[in-house]
């Protein structure tokens, strides 16, 4: 039996008509079933981020599978192209928290000094000049318990018991501190920096550096040798001067392999030698030695000049001593032996000056 004519191609565009229909209705459903086991993977994960953290969550996320990225706009929707999306998301919050309990604290501050430090609003603090070296107090004002901080001006704790040392630029101070709330105002403990807008003078010849206030002047020297000194003349000598030219600082500083003497004077005046203030050079302490002469300060050595031994410092050679200037006259010898240089401001200068060298490696 034949088939009538033209049945056959009627029949296939039916067949291809009907399998078209169901591909695209299977299509539809199973990206409806995606869209809607990626809205809840999605859902449910930001809502347990949001839930634990109570962080902020940025509205573009980028969620990626092994090989599709997929992003998340502004509104929260996905993209309508979406094919697979990886269920797996990783979310990194920062719970560390930083607070400062000094913040809101009272700052004390000492320009005779040269520090400051933070204390609580319930404490008081107390300047006092004690025969002890105690030059200031914190505590809570009528405690029976005493002060919880004492600040000595001593560059030594030794007999001062639960106590730091804290040494800076020629400065050093002990601090005692009992207590947790003790040991946060130690904390706080700064030095100013008492040399801030000075002139810096810089050797030619070593590189070594000092500053200097701008009112004082800086002068160099190079002397020769003269064998009836009782000590040797220097040879590399720098003169700081104050502007009344009363007081001035004198330094040589020389290698240690270099010959020739920086002895910066030529002779010793009468006296006593008593062991000064200590200057912190970075992290090297520095002994100085006074020489007392009718119960008064006369000169101020950074070596003991009866021993005839240099200070040494890293690869260096250093000698300074501080004196009421040249005594040309008879006003000024005058003048001179009734100061006492350990108390005039100008010590203080002296001091600072000192430790603000810096040597070259």
């Amino acid at each position: 039996m034949k088939n009538p004519k033209g049945f056959l191609p009627i029949a296939a565009i039916i067949i291809i008509i009907v399998v078209a229909a169901l591909a695209a209705g299977g299509s539809y459903y199973y990206t409806k079933t995606l869209n809607k086991n990626t809205n809840t993977v999605l859902n449910t994960n930001i809502a347990v981020v949001n839930e634990n953290t109570n962080a902020v969550v940025n509205t573009n996320t980028t969620v990626v599978n092994g090989n599709t990225n997929v992003t998340m706009n502004s509104n929260g929707n996905l993209n309508t192209n979406t094919v697979v999306v990886n269920s797996n998301t990783n979310v990194v919050v920062n719970s560390n928290t930083n607070s400062d309990v000094t913040a809101g604290w009272k700052t004390y501050t000492s320009t005779k000094y040269g520090f400051s430090l933070k204390y609580p609003l319930t404490m008081r603090v107390l300047e006092v000049n004690e025969t002890s070296g105690i030059i200031l107090r914190v505590g809570v004002e009528g405690s029976a318990n005493g002060d919880n901080v004492l600040v000595y001006n001593k560059s030594s704790n030794a007999g001062i018991p639960y106590s730091t040392v804290k040494s800076e630029s020629g400065k050093s101070f002990v601090i005692s501190h009992v207590g947790v709330e003790a040991d946060q105002i130690l904390s706080t403990f700064v030095f100013l920096d008492q040399t801030a807008g000075w002139k810096t003078y810089t050797n030619s010849e070593y590189g070594w550096t000092m500053k200097y206030p701008n009112d004082w002047t800086v002068n160099n020297s190079y002397q020769t040798t003269d064998p009836n000194d009782i000590f040797e003349t220097p040879i590399r000598t720098t003169t700081f001067t104050n502007p009344n030219k009363y007081y001035r600082l004198l330094v040589g500083i020389k290698k240690k392999t270099d010959s020739g003497s920086i002895v910066p004077r030529t002779g010793i005046g009468a006296g006593e030698f008593i062991k000064g203030d200590t200057v912190l050079i970075g992290s090297t302490s520095m002994t100085l030695w006074n020489l007392n002469y009718n119960n008064l300060t006369s000169e101020i050595f950074n070596y003991n000049p009866s021993t005839n031994s240099n200070f040494e410092i890293s690869n260096f050679q250093f000698i300074a001593y501080f004196d009421c200037g040249t005594a040309a006259t008879i006003e000024t010898i005058k003048r001179c032996d009734q100061t006492n240089l350990s108390v005039i401001p100008e010590y203080k200068t002296f001091k600072l000056i000192l430790g603000s060298l810096v040597l070259p490696n």
